[in-house]
C-alpha cells in the first residue's frame, strides 16, 4: 500500500444494510489520502556557461534570480611597459517570482561570465575598447535576463560606455558605468572605477560626466541592494590611486546596499579597494589555494545564508556583476623628469549567476530567500 495511504475500517449499522446482510453489522473500508509536503530548495549556478535544470518531484513554481558579467578592464601595453587602465561597468540583476513548472522537466539556463581584462598593442592605440561581460538568463531571454556590464572605451574611442540593459522579469536594477568617456591616458591610470552592479530595486552606481571639463563626479553610494562603484583614480601627475574594481551584489535576497567605493549590495562579496602605491589598508583577504580564490572561511554578513563578506585583493570585482578595475602599482620609471607608473596585470569582469528557489512563500526580493529557508536542500555549480 503506498505511504500516503492510510486504511481504517468503521461499523456500518443501517437497516437497510442490516436486512441486506441478514441482520448483521458491516465492515466498510475507509481510505483517507494524505498529500505530500511541497518540496523546499534550491540550486545556484556560479560557474560561466550553459545548463539544463531539472524541476524535482513535487515542484510547480519556482522564483528565479539573475546577475550578468561585469565588463572587463582594458589596459595599454606601451611598447612594453602596462600603462592605464580603463574600467569596465556593472552588470544588471533580474528577478522573476512564480514561474510555473513541470517536475521532471528540463529548463535551459546560461550564467554569463565577466569580461576578460585585455591588453592593446601599441599599434591599436588611442582608439580602442575592451571585452563586455555576457548576459545571464533563466528558460529563455523573455522570461528572465540580466544584462552584462560593458567594455570599457579609451577617451580616443568614437562610443562612450552604455548602461546594461534593463532587467528582464518582475524587477531588478541596472549596473553602474560612465555616462560619459571612460577616461584613460596612454601614461596613467583611468579616472573612473568600475562599475557596481544593479540592486533588486535601483541600479549600481558609476560615475556621470557633470564635473569641469575632463574631470567626473563618482557616486560611491547605491540603492536598493545594489553594489557600489569602484573607487576613482587619479590623472597623469598624481601618484595616487588607480581606478578600482566595482561592488557586485548577492543573490540571497534584498539586504543594505554599497556605501562605500568597492562595496558590494545585498550581502556580495566586496570588491578590492584601490589604494595608495605601496599601502595594504582595505586589502583582500584572498586565498589563491581555494576553488573560488575567496577566503570562504569568513563569517557571512547580514545573517544566515549570506555570502562572506569580505574583500577582494585590487584586481578582483566584486560578486556578483561587479564591472573590473586595475591592479595596483606594479613599478615606476623615470623619463627625465617625470615618473611614469606601471601597473600589474588587468582585472576582469565579475563572474554572473543564476539562482533558483522553489517552496512555500518564496519570492524575490524578500520572502524566504535566504539559504537557511532551503532547510539544507542546496545544490549549486
Amino acid at each position: 500500500m503506498p505511504s500516503n495511504i492510510t486504511k481504517f475500517g468503521s461499523l456500518k449499522g443501517s437497516d437497510d444494510h442490516k436486512e441486506t446482510n441478514k441482520g448483521r453489522f458491516g465492515l466498510v473500508t475507509t481510505e483517507l489520502h494524505s498529500v505530500p509536503p511541497a518540496p523546499i530548495g534550491e540550486h545556484l549556478y556560479y560557474i560561466p556557461g550553459s545548463y539544463t535544470w531539472v524541476a524535482p518531484a513535487g515542484a510547480t513554481t519556482v522564483s528565479v534570480v539573475c546577475v550578468g558579467g561585469g565588463g572587463g578592464g582594458l589596459q595599454h601595453d606601451f611598447f612594453g611597459l602596462m600603462f592605464s587602465t580603463v574600467s569596465g561597468g556593472g552588470a544588471t540583476l533580474a528577478y522573476k517570482n512564480n514561474f510555473s513548472v513541470v517536475p521532471g522537466q528540463g529548463y535551459d539556463l546560461f550564467v554569463g561570465a565577466g569580461g576578460a581584462g585585455s591588453v592593446v598593442p601599441s599599434g591599436n592605440f588611442p582608439s580602442s575598447s575592451g571585452n563586455a561581460g555576457q548576459d545571464s538568463w533563466f528558460n529563455n531571454t523573455s522570461t528572465c535576463k540580466a544584462g552584462a556590464g560593458d567594455a570599457p572605451y579609451t577617451i580616443f574611442a568614437a562610443v562612450a560606455q552604455s548602461q546594461s540593459d534593463a532587467p528582464v522579469g518582475d524587477g531588478g536594477g541596472r549596473g553602474g558605468y560612465s555616462n560619459g568617456f571612460n577616461v584613460g591616458h596612454p601614461f596613467d591610470n583611468g579616472i573612473t572605477g568600475g562599475g557596481g552592479a544593479g540592486g533588486y530595486a535601483g541600479d549600481g552606481s558609476g560615475y556621470t560626466n557633470t564635473g569641469p571639463p575632463g574631470t567626473y563626479d563618482g557616486h560611491p553610494s547605491a540603492g536598493s541592494g545594489a553594489g557600489a562603484a569602484g573607487a576613482a583614480g587619479a590623472f597623469i601627475g598624481n601618484p595616487v590611486a588607480n581606478g578600482g574594481p566595482g561592488g557586485g551584489v548577492g543573490v540571497y535576497g534584498l539586504g543594505t546596499s554599497g556605501t562605500s567605493h568597492g562595496e558590494s549590495g545585498s550581502y556580495g562579496m566586496n570588491a578590492g579597494v584601490a589604494t595608495p602605491p605601496g599601502s595594504h589598508v582595505n586589502k583582500a583577504i584572498y586565498n589563491p589555494a581555494s576553488v573560488s580564490g575567496w577566503n570562504n572561511t569568513a563569517p557571512p554578513a547580514g545573517g544566515s545564508g549570506a555570502a562572506p563578506h569580505n574583500n577582494a585583493d585590487a584586481v578582483k570585482p566584486g560578486l556578483y556583476g561587479g564591472g573590473a578595475g586595475n591592479t595596483g602599482l606594479a613599478s615606476q620609471i623615470q623619463v627625465g623628469p617625470s615618473t611614469y607608473r606601471i601597473y600589474g596585470p588587468v582585472g576582469d569582469g565579475g563572474n554572473g549567476a543564476v539562482r533558483i528557489i522553489w517552496g512555500p512563500g518564496r519570492a524575490f526580493p524578500s520572502s524566504l530567500c535566504d539559504e537557511a529557508s532551503s532547510f539544507g536542500n542546496v545544490s549549486e555549480n
